[in-house]
């Protein structure tokens, strides 16, 4: 193993580092991978682009039904019912 070895095997840990957001993206199945692929290849380099896009690639994700709206037709499933004592 010589220094021109050692040398490719810190280019690639460094890339792998470079496009992290990219790959937990990906990863997690993001909707918006390619749009955080893109983000992390040409702003990825400044450390705020970088700091952005693994931020959205970790954020949540809503599951579509109703685009994150309130919806009242479920409201009766999210009240947590306690007993009260009898007077």
């Amino acid at each position: 193993m010589g220094p021109s070895d050692a040398g490719i095997g810190v280019l690639l840990v460094g890339l792998l580092f470079y496009f992290l957001p990219a790959l937990v993206a990906a990863k997690r199945g993001h909707r918006n991978a390619t749009s955080i692929f893109v983000l992390n290849l040409l702003l990825g380099w400044t450390l705020l682009g970088w700091v952005i896009a693994l931020v959205w690639a970790f954020s949540h994700q809503d599951r579509g039904d109703g685009g994150g709206r309130y919806d009242r037709r479920n409201e009766r499933d999210n009240v947590i019912h306690v007993d009260r004592p009898r007077r």
